[in-house]
C-alpha cells in the first residue's frame, strides 16, 4: 500500500513522446523533496509499527530492549512478592498485628511490624532490569530509561542493575 516507485511513476505518467532521459532526470530532480519526505514517512511508519508490536509484558519488553540495544544479555527479573497486610487503628480493638512507625515505642513482643516511610518506599521496586556492565554510562542509562518508560505500566517501578558477564 505504501510502496511507491517514483521512477516508474514518473515514467508511466509521461506521454510516450516526452519520455527522454533529460525529461525523466529533470522531473525526478524536481520530485526529490517529495521523495525525501516519503522516505522519512516510511522510516517513521516502520518505527511506529515496531513499537506497536511490543507491550509491557516482560517477554515483549525484554525482546524490545534486546533488539533496540543489539544484545542478548538484557534480562528483566521480577522482584520478590510482598505480603499485603491490612492496617488497623488502635481504636478498632482488633487483635491483628499492629503496624508501628519507627518513632513509636514498641511493646516487648518480637513480632513487630513497621510502616514504610517515603524513603523506604523509594527503595522498593517491581522489577530488576539487568544490563551488561560494558554499557554503563549516563547517556546509555538515559536512553534505557526512556525505552523502558515508553512500555512499562506507569505504576510499576524498576531498578537498573549492571552485571559482569564471566
Amino acid at each position: 500500500m505504501f510502496k511507491i516507485d517514483f521512477n516508474k511513476l514518473v515514467f508511466l505518467l509521461l506521454p510516450t513522446h516526452k519520455r527522454g532521459n533529460v525529461t525523466l532526470v529533470f522531473l525526478l530532480a524536481a520530485l526529490k523533496p517529495v521523495i525525501d519526505i516519503y522516505d522519512a514517512f516510511i522510516a517513521f511508519r516502520y518505527q511506529k509499527n515496531l513499537e506497536a508490536t511490543y507491550n509491557s509484558q516482560v517477554l515483549g519488553l525484554e525482546t524490545y530492549l534486546r533488539n533496540f540495544f543489539g544484545t542478548d544479555d538484557i534480562f528483566i527479573i521480577d522482584s520478590e512478592l510482598r505480603e499485603s497486610v491490612h492496617v488497623y487503628n488502635k481504636q478498632e480493638n482488633i487483635h491483628e498485628p499492629y503496624i508501628y512507625q519507627k518513632d513509636e515505642e514498641l511493646p516487648a513482643a518480637d513480632d513487630n511490624w513497621f510502616f514504610n516511610t517515603k524513603e523506604d518506599e523509594e527503595l522498593s521496586y517491581n522489577a530488576i532490569i539487568q544490563v551488561p556492565a560494558s554499557f554503563e554510562s549516563s547517556s546509555f542509562e538515559a536512553i534505557l530509561k526512556k525505552a523502558i518508560n515508553q512500555y512499562i505500566f506507569s505504576d510499576k517501578t524498576y531498578i537498573i542493575q549492571y552485571i559482569w558477564k564471566n
